[in-house]
């Protein structure tokens, strides 16, 4: 079985394998290709004054760059809308929501000011709700500066890392970033719970 290249315009417009070379309309040109190493792809350019083929050239340095960096920022919008701000109410980590809608009526109720309904039940994006007050409302809105704050300059650190990088179409960028709801802040693990005694040697430990 041999191994044979259409040309067409130029490029190697269909590669297949055949027996032999088969009859085509004349003008259509069939290298046989069994013998080349790497073996020309469809789309290679060829070259007719040395029969050789060459691939096509690949994206230059600044669009590999370009393409990552773009990545980049769309983690990181996807962050800024959806990963949320952390408030602690009454002692308990709460979470607001971040989207473009939440935050118009965040910012709504800071113009209320101290003409917030009373006893308001706003809620989280754990499902939960909570009184919201001036003073949670301000903090609220700090919490989100800080959040959007904190994702830009991590989304900053990865494309300086990148244009530092040696083979930037290989950076990965998912680590380093604030963490968002639902995602446990880098380097925190599962504590293991102590080992239990046994039934009749002592006391159970105190589960959380």
């Amino acid at each position: 079985m041999r191994k044979f290249a259409q040309v067409l315009y130029g490029c190697a417009h269909w590669v297949f394998q055949a027996e032999a070379a088969p009859e085509f309309a004349p003008g259509v040109m069939i290298v046989d290709v069994t013998d080349v190493t790497p073996t020309p792809q469809e789309g290679w350019a060829y070259d007719a004054a040395s029969g050789a083929f060459s691939a096509p050239p690949g994206p230059t340095l600044a669009e590999v760059k370009s393409a990552k960096w773009k990545a980049i920022k769309a983690e990181r919008n996807r962050r800024t809308e959806q990963g949320g701000y952390k408030v602690a109410v009454n002692g308990v980590d709460r979470w607001f929501h971040g989207d473009q809608k939440s935050r118009a009526q965040q910012l709504g109720l800071a113009l209320l000011g101290a003409n917030i309904p009373s006893n308001l039940q706003w809620k989280t994006m754990d499902g939960g709700f909570v009184a919201m007050t001036p003073p949670l409302v301000g903090e609220m809105l700090a919490a989100a500066v800080a959040s959007d704050q904190a994702i830009f300059a991590a989304a900053e650190a990865h494309k300086a890392a990148l244009n530092a990088s040696a083979d930037p179409a290989t950076y990965d960028f998912s680590n380093g970033w604030p963490p968002v709801y639902g995602q446990a802040p880098a380097g925190a693990g599962r504590r293991r719970r102590p080992r239990r005694r046994g039934a009749r040697g002592g006391a159970r430990p105190r589960q959380s």
